[in-house]
């Protein structure tokens, strides 16, 4: 049994309760924290890697969703349609 564990076990048989809870609060909290640590350094190369994107004047992959596929032809057009339908109010 860990020192902290044993601490804990003693704080609640001398029925101190608020120092056995205190106690185990910080206990999970460095222990989340450290598996929140590790996680986040197996997972942060691709968190933050820069997208490409497509250069000025070029369409490439309108909606994000990493593929230039039909829904980027319909947003292209749907947007063409607005800009024309604007143009025409003025």
């Amino acid at each position: 049994m860990s020192e902290t564990s044993q601490q804990i076990v003693s704080l609640i048989v001398s029925k101190e309760f608020n120092k056995a809870k205190t106690l185990i609060t910080e206990s999970m909290n460095e222990k989340l924290g450290l598996l929140l640590e590790e996680k986040l350094m197996e997972y942060a190369p691709t968190l933050f890697e820069a997208k490409k994107l497509a250069p000025v004047g070029t369409r490439g992959d309108i909606d994000g969703d990493g593929d230039d596929d039909n829904s980027d032809d319909y947003l292209e057009n749907r947007r063409n349609a607005i800009a024309v339908a604007i143009k025409k109010k003025k």
